[in-house]
Formats: C-alpha cells, structure tokens, sequence
C-alpha cells in the first residue's frame, strides 16, 4: 500500500488563489473560493473547512475516504503545528455538472517558524455540482519528476 506523506494528504486537499470577481460568482470562481476556503482551514489547522466540501462519495486516488481524511488531518496538525500551502498554474475546465482542476502546490510544515519540510505536488480534482453547489469528489496527487 502506498505511503501517504504530510504534505500529500495536505496538498491534496487544498489549494489554489480565488479569482477576483463581483455580484454572484460563476462556477469557476465559486470553486476556486471553496478550494481557498479549505487551504485556509489547514493552515489555520480547522478540518470543518477542508471536510465540507467533500462529496458524500469522495475518495482520494489512494482511495482514502472522510474517515481517513479526518484521522490524517489530525495527525499532521499536531506534527506541524504550522502549514503553509502554495499553489500555481490552476486551470479550472467546466463541462456541465463536473469540472476538473489542476495546479501546482508546494507545502511547507514545522513546529516553528521555519518549515522542516517541504514538497512539491501536481494535484488533480474532479468536481461536481450536486443540487446547485459543486463538492469535491475525487483527487489524485503526485510529485512531478
């Protein structure tokens, strides 16, 4: 069974810069808010923020679900008390009721200040619109070669 590292299971849910927008936001930018919204809570080390948006049959590449997802998310906030997340390159693709997402994240952990450790992940999410609200549904993460 495959390893899941700190910063895998981190990057893997989270992400990404909101996209500037006024009034009621389109698909895209409502994504990119919700995959903001989670990256925030893991820095401020909250799982509320980075479980909700999971869909009811979410599961990772690794085939973690909700259960997992919680216990992991525990375990690497008390490791690293401080997580900082940076992403680049998010391409968000809307087709109907799903939309894909990709970006590059780095995530740096510690106990102090200054990170012990640090990765670099290309991340890929599936979304999908269910009753008018978009859920994370599936997510695959890798480091590049």
């Amino acid at each position: 069974m495959m390893r899941i590292t700190f910063s895998a299971a981190i990057v893997a849910l989270a992400g990404a810069l909101s996209l500037a927008g006024c009034g009621e936001p389109d698909d895209a930018s409502r994504i990119a808010q919700l995959i903001e919204t989670m990256e925030a809570g893991i820095e401020e080390q909250r799982t509320g923020p980075v479980l909700a948006p999971l869909a009811e049959d979410f599961r990772t590449d690794d085939d973690l679900r909700h259960r997992e997802i919680r216990g992991l998310l525990f375990y690497h906030f008390r490791r690293y008390p401080n997580i900082s997340i940076v992403t680049s390159d998010q391409r968000i693709r809307i087709d109907g009721e799903r939309a894909d997402v990709t970006l590059n994240a780095l995530v740096l952990g510690g106990k102090n200040r200054l990170p012990e450790r640090g990765r670099r992940y290309a991340v890929s999410m599936r979304w999908q619109k269910t009753a008018g609200d978009w859920q994370l549904a599936r997510i695959k993460w890798q480091q590049p070669e």
